[in-house]
Parts: C-alpha cells; structure tokens; sequence
C-alpha cells in the first residue's frame, strides 16, 4: 500500500472513530484531517456523517489556483463516472412512470437504429455493462483525443460510436462501457422529449431539492462555483478537458458536499 493510500485508509479509520466516540476522537480526527490536508495539498471538502446528521465538514485549498479562488462548501465538484449513477436512477424513474422497459428491444425506442442490433440490445444490458458494444468513443478518444472537445449531435454520436458490431452476446459478461450510455441517453431523450438535462432536473434534482447539482457540457469553467481541476499544482497547469456535448449522461454531473 502507498503511503498516500495509507493515509487515506487512516483517515477512514479516524472518520469511523468520531462517528463511534464523538467527545473522545472529534478533536483528534479534526487535527488529522488538517494534517493530511496539509501534507497531501489536497484540494476538496471533507465531509464526516451518519445519514442526515453533519458530525463534521470544512473546505480545503484552491478552486482556482490562478486566482486564488478558495474551496468553499457550495463549490461544485465534477463527480466523473457517478454521472452514470445519476443516469441509471433516471432511467429507473421512467420505467417506474411506465414510460421505458427495461427489457424491451431498444429498437421500441430507436426504431432507426441497426435492427440486426437493436433488437438483441435492452436498457438493462446498456446500464449494467453487458451490451456486448464496442467501445466506440474510448476507442475514437485514444486515437484522437481532441474529439474531446467536438459538439456533435447525439443522433450523429449514436451513428458514429454506438453502433458498431457486437463483440459479444448481449447479457453474457460484464464489459464496462461508456459508449452505452450514448445509447441511453438517445433513449431517455427520445421518451421524455426533453433533453437529458432537463429531464435529470425534472425527476431528479427538483424533487429532491437540489439546487446545487445539475448536468453540464462543455468547459468546465463555465459551470458556476466549480472547482477546477489541475494536471498540476506546480506549475497551474488546469485540465482543460472538455465534456462532450452529446454525453452528459457519461461525466456531465457537477454537484457539491451538500
């Protein structure tokens, strides 16, 4: 084990320890925490709880580096592949309002896509990484990673990374695919009529109250309050990475500790 793990796996420990003994160990977990802090230059909030109940939380370090902007605990956090969380309990919602079917041939839903395909294809082989698609847009990103930046339509990203032929049967292994989600995202678009954005606030996070969390493409500098990423502290160098347009299913969810 590293010695960073090692430190994250302490602080664990110490977080679980003021949840048990909170009058013996807050004190100690609050110093351990704003000495890892210090010694890792971590960036973030740190949050300590037990279902609704706050036992401890405090902002650390720099939400722009350039500026001097600090981490407070409204600042927006990109979330990456938890994206994915957000869009299956969307789907689920949908299905629950009797508006999808999880084992419905996709084609119930696309009927322009390939039918040799999108007849062996479902919702639930899409979220839980079973579909047997290829990898279409991690695939095209090795090979050029400035598509990255790119604004396409969604149909056009279904056409050009999500229909390739299927390397296996469907529901016969676990393959982890982002390019699955372009699919589900099709399919929640084409349902709802609205687009994947407006649908996650409608059914998600209006219900739910949650005014600090949304779904955004493009510059991630763009969102308000975000904490921008860095490829290094060193030498300020941000990670410019631009979220795809026609995905916002796959990384597109910034929210915060609240």
């Amino acid at each position: 084990m590293s010695g960073y793990h090692f430190k994250l796996a302490s602080l664990g420990l110490l977080m679980g320890l003021c949840l048990a003994f909170p009058s013996r160990a807050e004190d100690r977990v609050q110093e351990r925490i704003r000495q890892f802090a210090a010694d890792t230059r971590f960036n973030g909030v740190v949050l300590v709880g037990k279902g609704t109940r706050v036992d401890y939380v405090q902002a650390f370090g720099l939400a722009d580096a350039e500026t001097l902007r600090p981490i407070k605990r409204n600042s927006r956090f990109f979330v990456g592949s938890v994206s994915k969380w957000l869009t299956a309990i969307v789907v689920l919602k949908l299905v629950d309002g009797g508006k999808l079917a999880l084992d419905a041939p996709i084609l119930t839903y696309l009927p322009e896509y390939r039918a040799d395909t999108g007849k062996q294809l479902t919702l639930r082989y899409l979220i839980s990484h079973g579909s047997g698609l290829p990898n279409g847009l991690m695939e095209a990103a090795k090979k050029d990673p400035s598509i990255e930046r790119e604004t396409r339509p969604l149909a056009e990203a279904v056409t050009l990374y999500a229909s390739g032929d299927l390397v296996f049967t469907p529901g016969s292994r676990f393959d982890y695919n982002i390019t699955n989600w372009i699919l589900v995202q099709a399919i929640l678009e084409r349902v709802s009529g609205q687009s994947y954005a407006q649908l996650a606030q409608r059914v998600v996070f209006k219900p739910l109250r949650m005014a600090d969390s949304g779904i955004s493409a493009g510059e991630a500098g763009n969102v308000p309050n975000i904490a921008l990423g860095y490829r290094s502290l060193s030498s300020l160098r941000p990670d410019d990475t631009k979220l795809f347009d026609f995905a916002e299913s796959i990384l597109g969810l910034p929210s915060t500790e609240n």
